[in-house]
């Protein structure tokens, strides 16, 4: 691939395919941006053959990247069938509701920019994030008031595995099943 210079964040979200918004959230995440030195308004530049090393990476480490569905943008995993699981709700009002895992990285909370969107009150703005690696699911706990639990007991972070119970706040509760194990998903 012939290496590129992008002069602009407008630039860099067109070879992404996603907003600008979108192309600086993932600087956050590691795409390889450069700043020009001593300018006030903070210019940024990137290289084509870079970005495409770092897609590269992401994909293989199951992070999300950002995919059109017509007009949206939504984030999801290159191959969703890297995480055939789901969440069912079994208390607190999401009980009976359930939830496809299609993210690596997927963030739980009352605010509307999470992935999974709870509306107790309870649950902090952004209460608790599920990450996929390696084959199995990590619960990790974004500072909550109100704590994340996995059976029963309060964490920070912690690996879980089908069948285990996670609480979000006092009453927000679900189970973590396997697509193909259930006939729920």
């Amino acid at each position: 691939m012939e290496r590129r210079k992008l002069d602009n964040w407008k630039q860099i979200a067109a070879f992404l395919g996603c907003s600008e918004r979108t192309a600086k959230r993932y600087q956050l995440k590691g795409l390889p941006v450069h700043y020009v030195a001593g300018h006030q308004l903070q210019r940024v530049y990137a290289y084509t053959d870079e970005i495409t090393a770092w897609i590269g990476f992401e994909q293989r480490n199951h992070a999300m990247l950002p995919v059109m569905d017509g007009d949206q943008e939504k984030e999801v995993l290159p191959d969703p069938a890297l995480a055939p699981y789901c969440l069912v709700g079994i208390g607190g009002k999401p009980k009976g509701r359930i939830i496809p895992l299609e993210h690596a990285a997927t963030r739980v909370g009352r605010e509307s920019d999470n992935h999974i969107v709870l509306t107790e009150t309870d649950v902090s703005r952004h209460h608790a994030l599920l990450l996929f690696e390696g084959g199995r699911f990590q619960v990790r706990d974004l500072k909550s008031k109100n704590g994340t639990f996995v059976n029963s007991r309060r964490m920070e972070e912690m690996k879980i595995s089908v069948g285990d119970r996670v609480r979000f706040g006092d009453a927000a509760e679900f189970l973590l099943q396997d697509i193909h194990s259930t006939e729920t998903c």
